[in-house]
């Protein structure tokens, strides 16, 4: 069994069609910022296999990119455990911020356990417009929103668990931007491998708990 992880792509897909066309996995699952300018489910015809994905923070920097994942919804790991290539992963897209929580800001509490809660406080017009997926819980969600981690979270994947692999776009507490809370939610999750993105860091260490952390570079990719 093989699964090919790839980091941010940032737009660049050539990187993660070359690797899979060569190494033959059975699924390949992006860990966030694709920012695809297209139609996912196109840019991933030339991949011979499965392909999951989480989102990340960049991917709602534009409208076009969350929307351009609508096509691929189904494959969607983001508050997932999900058994693939006979693996059991979860998916934590997002990130930690300010507006709903963020636990290095001030005493670290959240602003908004749920997104429902947080859908309370917008005004009308807030959220993102034109078709969205079905059963999409970020329905209602401004941009923004849709790529914010909330502690529910952990709750609906603790539910789920427990799983192999933890697939993050957020990295643990191993480099100085990481967050414990990603290594607490492994421990619940009784992973024994993160593998994550976002920092643009290649690098491969052993938490003090004794799970596996895979850093990715972006465009950069690892076989599991």
């Amino acid at each position: 069994m093989s699964i090919l992880f790839m980091g941010d792509p940032h737009g660049d897909f050539k990187p993660v069609i070359k690797a899979a066309q060569e190494l033959h996995p059975e699924a390949v699952i992006l860990v966030g910022d694709q920012q695809p300018e297209t139609p996912l489910d196109r840019i991933v015809l030339d991949i011979p296999c499965p392909v999951w994905w989480i989102l990340g923070n960049h991917d709602s920097d534009q409208t076009v990119f969350l929307k351009n994942h609508f096509s691929h919804w189904d494959f969607n790991l983001g508050n997932r455990v999900v058994e693939i290539a006979g693996v059991r992963i979860a998916g934590l897209g997002g990130e930690f911020r300010q507006e709903v929580w963020h636990p290095q800001d001030g005493e670290g509490k959240p602003k908004w356990n749920r997104r429902q809660d947080y859908l309370t406080r917008l005004a009308p017009g807030e959220g993102l417009e034109g078709a969205l997926p079905e059963n999409c819980m970020q329905a209602g969600l401004p941009l923004r929103g849709w790529t914010a981690i909330f502690p529910e979270d952990f709750d609906i994947l603790f539910d789920q668990g427990p799983a192999d692999i933890l697939a993050t776009h957020m990295a643990p507490d191993w480099h100085s931007y990481g967050f414990k809370e990603i290594n607490d939610l492994a421990e619940l999750l009784e992973v024994k491998t993160i593998v994550h993105g976002h920092l643009h860091r290649d690098r491969k260490i052993f938490l003090d708990n004794g799970i596996k952390v895979i850093s990715l570079d972006g465009g950069a990719y690892c076989l599991i």
